[in-house]
């Protein structure tokens, strides 16, 4: 398994209850889905919500009753995303 001992964690409880607070604005909004964009320096959002410390461009999707998706520009990336 890979290893992100060198960036600090978010605990389960701390993602989900993220999760639920920007649920509970796309519901007030009548949003069905939410994509969050975020690159470099600028992927605050998508690390905020995904506890992934991205460096390259990376797409977020958030629906209601399924699980977030995200997208990340270099193929490479993929395997730390899914830690």
């Amino acid at each position: 398994m890979r290893d992100r001992s060198q960036f600090p964690r978010f605990s389960g409880d701390e993602m989900e209850s993220r999760h639920a607070k920007v649920k509970t604005l796309m519901r007030e909004a009548d949003a069905r889905a939410l994509v969050v964009y975020g690159a470099g320096r600028f992927s605050s959002e998508v690390y905020w919500l995904t506890d992934w410390p991205g460096g390259r461009e990376a797409y977020l999707l958030l629906e209601q009753d399924k699980n977030p998706v995200l997208l990340a520009q270099l193929y490479n990336h993929v395997p730390m995303a899914r830690v």
